[in-house]
């Protein structure tokens, strides 16, 4: 009795298969770490953004307190002293330093334009936020706009 073994040829169909496997999992690593990066720069970038918004919406604050502040117990003040105050306003530069606006400023334009029949000065602030620095900075702006009416 003899034994007749038969050998058949692998072809080698598996090694490809795993080679595609492979390089299409290494691809979709690469992919998935390269929006992983971008989408936490987003995020940084919006938070950043989000201060500058913050940080020139202060600087108009502060400017319309420079124009309207009334010292406690003090007289309202009039529009010859809020277009003062406005003129002097105009340029300034807020730098913050809380925990919130570190590392932010705001730039202040201020004007003024008298209605002489109502007896009206209207004034426009103009804030621009900045926060951060180089590549990892934002800019805002917000533009405010107030009056005042002699003897209201």
């Amino acid at each position: 009795m003899s034994l007749s073994v038969q050998t058949s040829r692998q072809g080698g169909f598996l090694l490809p298969i795993v080679m595609f496997i492979l390089i299409a999992m290494g691809a979709l690593a690469l992919v998935v770490s390269r929006f992983s990066g971008q989408s936490a720069l987003s995020g940084a970038q919006e938070g950043i953004s989000l201060q500058a918004f913050y940080a020139a919406e202060s600087g108009g604050q502060y400017t319309l307190n420079q124009i309207y502040y009334v010292a406690s117990g003090g007289t309202p003040v009039s529009r010859a002293v809020a277009v003062g105050n406005c003129a002097a306003a105009d340029g300034d530069v807020v730098n913050f330093n809380g925990a919130g606006l570190a590392n932010c400023s705001a730039v202040i334009n201020c004007s003024s334009n008298t209605d002489v029949p109502s007896a009206t000065t209207f004034f426009t602030i103009s804030s621009r936020g900045r926060c951060g620095s180089g590549t990892e900075s934002a800019d805002r702006t917000v533009e405010i706009s107030s009056f005042i009416r002699e003897g209201v």
